[in-house]
């Protein structure tokens, strides 16, 4: 048996802004490519990100108004779940030739309704509105912040996540041969067997997932091709390998913000604390070179 990789995969690697489904289709085939040389080292569990998917989903609940139910924010989690995992099954089957067997475990996690993340919503979600919009916002008691000058958005709640509900069944398909899609959007938030309206963050659901399973490696597949210090200058520069020693310093540095790097650290300090042996911060096209040391970082206790 091979040892067991949790494969991270960003909710922006799948779509750009209005990409339509063929698009999204192509661009998975892509992504999904790197699974073809991890698949040769390990059994595979893929998550994924879902910001832009459950952006669209609030999106067309907010247009249909009255002609349509409204859609809670656990239940778009949900729904996307399923249309991503489609999405990433086909494109699995095609770019391994059918050669594989997949499937996608609606995933639900466990928060506790005690998270500070309650009284401080953060994440920003859905599209963005004018000030008018706002005033709505306001007399409906929904927390709201201006984004980057591009208007006005929704935040919510992100607690971090305290166990995951199908960990057993995943890990089970894991062993006996599946590649298996999980934790979609860092899952669906649950409390006490009721759905939460929140969000999740992925890198931290992933880690906590790969813990719950007994990866070896949390495997991080982003935008950029290694992990960088001094990313927004012109002297940046590409870090190869990192100690946990090291990611706390930079972390404390403000070398990894919150919106970018920062989660990707923190997942992959909390899965070696608890056990991991490493964790590979890669871009999708770099991933073949990743596993031979000549790309990407390499994050070791």
């Amino acid at each position: 048996m091979k040892p067991i990789a949790v494969v991270a995969l960003g909710g922006n690697a799948l779509i750009e802004k209005s990409e339509d489904i063929r698009a999204q289709e192509l661009q998975a085939r892509k992504a999904m490519t790197a699974l073809v040389h991890l698949h040769q080292r390990y059994d595979l569990v893929v998550t994924h990100g879902n910001g832009p998917q459950v952006g669209n989903l609030l999106l067309r609940s907010e247009v249909a108004g009255t002609k349509a139910y409204h859609v809670p924010l656990d239940y778009c989690v949900a729904q996307s779940q399923g249309e991503i995992g489609y999405l990433l099954s086909q494109a699995i089957e095609y770019v391994f030739a059918k050669r594989v067997r997949v499937v996608t475990v609606l995933t639900r996690v466990t928060v506790s309704q005690k998270d500070h993340a309650f009284a401080h919503p953060s994440k920003p979600i859905g599209d963005f509105y004018s000030v008018e919009k706002t005033a709505e916002w306001k007399t409906r008691h929904i927390p709201y912040v201006s984004d980057a000058g591009r208007g006005y958005r929704r935040v919510v709640p992100s607690p971090m996540p305290r166990g995951i509900h199908e960990a057993e069944a995943i890990m089970t398909l894991t062993k006996s041969g599946h590649i298996v899609i999980a934790v979609g959007g860092g899952g669906i938030p649950v409390s006490n067997s009721q759905g939460i309206e929140a969000v999740i963050d992925k890198d931290a659901a992933s880690a906590l997932l790969a813990t719950s399973i007994k990866a070896e490696r949390l495997i991080i597949l982003t935008a950029a091709d290694a992990v960088y210090l001094d990313y927004l200058s012109p002297a940046r520069r590409k870090v190869t390998a990192l100690t946990v020693a090291e990611c706390r310093k930079h972390l404390a540095a403000g070398q990894f913000p919150a919106g970018s790097m920062g989660p990707k650290i923190m997942a992959a300090l909390s899965f070696l604390q608890h056990g991991g042996s490493s964790v590979l911060i890669t871009d999708p096209e770099h991933v073949e070179l990743a596993l031979k040391g000549k790309a990407g970082t390499l994050v070791v206790r």
